[in-house]
């Protein structure tokens, strides 16, 4: 059974989640329709894939007119976007029989396709397409509470997003919880030794969301009471502000900021390191977690967690159990729980195995794929 895999763009470093789970099909063929592919060395593929023409000729004017008249009546802002004849030749081209989106804006721009070449289709939500740009694009807003029904299926990260589906009128029968996960293979348990001197861990896009700065303030309480380090790993717009406020803080010393680091990097540092943080809160612009990928990378290794109770995250941690939930923009609180772990290395040899434990069985890749697949080969 051939599936259309369609997705604005592949190969994106912090969208490692998507060339994992495209790897990861079984029972159904992946075929992939893309306007953009980077890092093919680092991040190949061996099925088909199609790319868009990013320079496909605007329709004539009156098909332009016909075109808005149609959008006004079927109240889908997306329909006939740029490619769409590029899209619909690719579908009968090879022969798709189910279409899974990536993104709520790219399942609307494919929608009226699938539904005319009577083609099953799943869009698969994540994070900012059901936070951040329901607030900050109107008219994505309206179309996809007046499209979300005539999706066979839905596919969400978050036990928040899938309220919010059912809230916005969504069949629960049609929504699945299936977070992308990670391979648990390539992130093995590893025991860690007693050190005087605690490593923390942040693993995060350097952006408002990530809460970095809570993280940090977090590790300033902790440093005076206990000798600890902090290592954060990635890149992102708020690196030299970040850098700049450690420096601010006199606290060079203990924070290192690596900039982003290749997967081999990462795990390395996750193994050598004792507490993984990550502070998420939903940003000004209303952006916020749906699943965090970093954090089960972390857990499976045996890592204990101390993360903030964004709604991306609770899902993940059981609290007192495989790690600590606090509450959003409390430094104080985070440090409490840091301090707790970093004082008992019994406490974090429990809660790191536990986390091992709490990922494999929840949010392993091949497993979550499974139960992809049996959605996307069931839906009608």
């Amino acid at each position: 059974m051939q599936l259309g895999f369609v997705t604005e763009q592949l190969g994106i470093k912090s969208e490692i989640w998507m060339w994992r789970q495209l790897k990861s099909f079984n029972l159904l063929t992946p075929n992939v329709f893309t306007w953009n592919y980077e890092n093919k060395d680092s991040f190949p593929v061996s099925c088909h894939i199609t790319l868009a023409n990013p320079n496909a000729a605007p329709p004539h004017r009156l098909v332009r007119f016909l075109i808005k008249r149609y959008r006004f009546f079927t109240r889908n802002a997306y329909a006939y976007a740029p490619n769409y004849s590029e899209v619909n030749h690719w579908l009968n081209k090879q022969k798709i029989d189910r279409i899974l989106c990536h993104y709520g804006h790219i399942g609307l721009r494919i929608l009226h396709i699938a539904k005319r070449n009577n083609i099953p289709i799943a869009c698969h939500f994540h994070g900012y397409d059901v936070s951040k740009r329901l607030y900050n694009d109107q008219a994505y807003k309206h179309t996809l509470l007046h499209n979300l029904q005539k999706f066979n299926a839905i596919i969400v990260v978050g036990s928040h997003q899938k309220q919010w589906m059912i809230d916005h009128g969504v069949n629960p029968q049609k929504v699945h919880l299936i977070p992308c996960g990670v391979p648990t293979v390539d992130f093995p348990y590893t025991k860690r030794t007693p050190d005087n001197d605690i490593k923390f861990l942040i693993v995060s896009r350097l952006v408002p969301k990530k809460g970095i700065k809570y993280s940090i303030d977090a590790f300033n309480i902790v440093r005076k009471n206990i000798g600890c380090q902090l290592t954060i790993i990635g890149d992102g717009p708020l690196l030299q502000e970040l850098k700049e406020y450690i420096n601010k803080l006199k606290i060079c010393d203990q924070v290192k900021i690596l900039g982003e680091q290749n997967s081999n990097t990462v795990l390395d540092y996750m193994k050598k390191c004792d507490i993984f943080l990550q502070h998420s809160v939903q940003s000004k612009d209303h952006d916020e977690e749906g699943f965090g990928v970093s954090v089960a990378e972390a857990a499976s290794t045996g890592l204990p967690l101390v993360c903030s109770n964004s709604p991306g995250l609770k899902d993940q941690i059981v609290d007192g159990k495989n790690g600590f939930l606090t509450p959003q923009r409390d430094a104080q609180a985070m440090a409490e729980k840091m301090l707790l772990l970093a004082k008992d290395y019994d406490l974090r040899i429990k809660m790191g195995y536990n986390a091992h434990l709490h990922v494999k069985e929840n949010f392993d890749t091949a497993s979550q794929v499974k139960k992809l697949e049996q959605v996307l080969i069931e839906m009608r």
